[in-house]
């Protein structure tokens, strides 16, 4: 009767345990997928704080350097323009090619101003004349009384040599076009001899 009543207990046990697992498991269950679904959620929302956080710097970056880059062109256009002043006043030595044009005869002032402005529209660097660079501290070409030609306070003998540095191509194209300075010399100036020879290298020292 003992070992009946013993068996009647743990199988009562038992039944009991069993009912208690049935009833836990879809609470487990549920209590997983709710963990799963906000881990999710949190991955979610950390991904998109991290987009947002990296749209933000590159967009710094973006203005960043696009404003190293204006500092960059400001500086080039800068660095042009002291070149090009250095080279205008004379500060600086200068190498490179060009044109030598060598004149003889009734030649005067107002035509070698003339040159002088047709070489400068047609790109030259800088001119010099019987090797006296011009710069912006020239004080002028005049004709004298006897009509010599004055340039800085010297009078210039023949024949006027000019040098122009510059792409030597383009500056003779430029005096050579119909109606340009070379047709309008032999014209106007028919006694006027005018040789023009390019250079590979032409040196002009600075002042």
């Amino acid at each position: 009767m003992s070992r009946k009543l013993t068996i009647i207990s743990i199988s009562a046990i038992l039944g009991v345990l069993l009912i208690i697992q049935a009833h836990s498991l879809p609470v487990s269950a549920e209590i997983s997928t709710r963990d799963t679904a906000l881990n999710m959620f949190r991955e979610i929302q950390i991904l998109k704080d991290t987009n947002r956080n990296l749209k933000s710097e590159i967009e710094k970056l973006t203005t960043s350097l696009e404003q190293l880059r204006n500092r960059s062109s400001a500086l080039r256009a800068l660095e042009t323009e002291i070149a090009k002043n250095k080279l205008i006043s004379g500060d600086t030595k200068i190498q490179g090619e060009g044109i030598r044009l060598t004149i003889g005869g009734d030649f005067d002032a107002v035509w070698m101003i003339d040159l002088v402005n047709e070489l400068l529209l047609a790109g030259a660097e800088t001119i010099s004349i019987n090797n006296i660079r011009l710069t912006n501290q020239t004080i002028g070409i005049d004709t004298l009384p006897n009509n010599q030609i004055l340039l800085n306070g010297i009078i210039l003998s023949q024949p006027y040599v000019f040098e122009a540095i510059g792409n030597s191509k383009i500056l003779t194209e430029a005096l050579e076009q119909p109606g340009g300075f070379t047709a309008k010399l032999n014209e106007f100036k028919e006694k006027v001899s005018l040789l023009i020879e390019k250079q590979k290298s032409i040196e002009m020292e600075k002042i």
